[in-house]
């Protein structure tokens, strides 16, 4: 399963407000949120679309080379410089996505539980920012 959604352009600059996301990042930034509208305010400010896929996480996929190719087609669709690639945070499943799309120059987002915070080590560090 690999799901595509696709929000549109929301205000702001995403460079201007985190130089460093621009950059390979050996750890991601992790923002506390209590609320599904402080995520979107986040958007909102960054001014680019947002791609988010949705798929498996630690269950991963049978041919995983499969779906990291289909999610290489769908992001040669979208400019890195006006988009914004969001998965669930983690680094295994659809969460190798994050690995395809910096090698893209895509700055990265993820969400992901609460419970997350109990093995941190499991986190993307190929997500810019995550929101737990």
């Amino acid at each position: 399963m690999l799901s595509v959604w696709v929000g549109t352009p929301i205000g702001g600059s995403w460079d201007s407000a985190y130089p460093a996301a621009a950059q390979e990042r050996a750890q991601p930034r992790l923002v506390n949120v209590d609320s599904p509208e402080k995520v979107l305010e986040h958007f909102r400010k960054r001014g680019k679309s947002v791609v988010t896929f949705c798929g498996y996480s630690g269950l991963g996929y049978e041919k995983p080379e499969a779906m990291l190719q289909h999610a290489r087609e769908v992001l040669s669709q979208y400019d890195p410089e006006k988009t914004i690639v969001n998965c669930g945070a983690t680094a295994v499943g659809i969460g190798q996505v994050y690995e395809v799309a910096k090698s893209l120059k895509f700055s990265t987002t993820g969400i992901v539980s609460s419970l997350a915070r109990e093995n941190p080590g499991d986190i993307s560090p190929h997500a810019d920012v995550v929101f737990w």
